[in-house]
């Protein structure tokens, strides 16, 4: 009878194990389905005379991307798991000084911007205007180097994404306004 209980209580421990299993799979499958395939995001405007960035493209790349506004929120980033993300405090695209845009290095985002050459466009467009940018360079940093982020007197586009072993560094995208 001992041993029949016993039995008893290793299957229902078994199904038990089976089942969570299961669901860590299916759970891991929503995240790697949510990683690879961008949902669309419609802006709000807030103002007809100036750009509110609602999309990058950058044709090198086959990339069109949705934009949306984020911002540090006790000292972390916001960031969107299904768009660019355009830190509110930097410039408005098209504006004097350093409009920085990052997102994640997953495939459906930043994931090929490794690939980017000096002299490619990027442009970001809403509210029916775009505004086109060359890249002027690319570098990779260390996660702590902020001075991506500084002011600057021309009008420039700051766009990075996490690369490295573990994420451990910043690909750093500059392009400048074209003329």
């Amino acid at each position: 009878m001992a041993n029949t209980a016993r039995l008893k209580k290793t299957r229902q421990i078994n199904y038990l194990l089976l089942l969570s299993g299961i669901l860590c799979l299916m759970y891991g499958f929503v995240l790697l389905m949510r990683r690879h395939t961008p949902i669309e995001v419609s802006p709000i405007s807030d103002s007809p005379q100036q750009l509110f960035p609602s999309t990058i493209s950058i044709p090198s790349l086959e990339l069109i991307l949705p934009v949306t506004h984020s911002d540090l929120r006790d000292g972390k980033w916001e960031i969107s798991d299904s768009a660019v993300s355009y830190l509110s405090s930097s410039p408005v695209p098209g504006t004097k000084g350093n409009s920085v845009l990052y997102g994640h290095n997953w495939p459906s985002l930043l994931g090929e911007l490794d690939r980017i050459k000096p002299g490619d466009r990027i442009t970001v467009s809403g509210n029916g205007q775009e505004v086109n940018y060359l890249v002027y360079y690319v570098t990779t940093v260390s996660p702590s180097d902020v001075s991506i982020y500084d002011d600057t007197t021309d009008y420039r586009l700051t766009l990075y994404t996490c690369s490295g072993f573990m994420d451990s560094k910043r690909l750093v995208v500059t392009a400048l306004k074209e003329n």
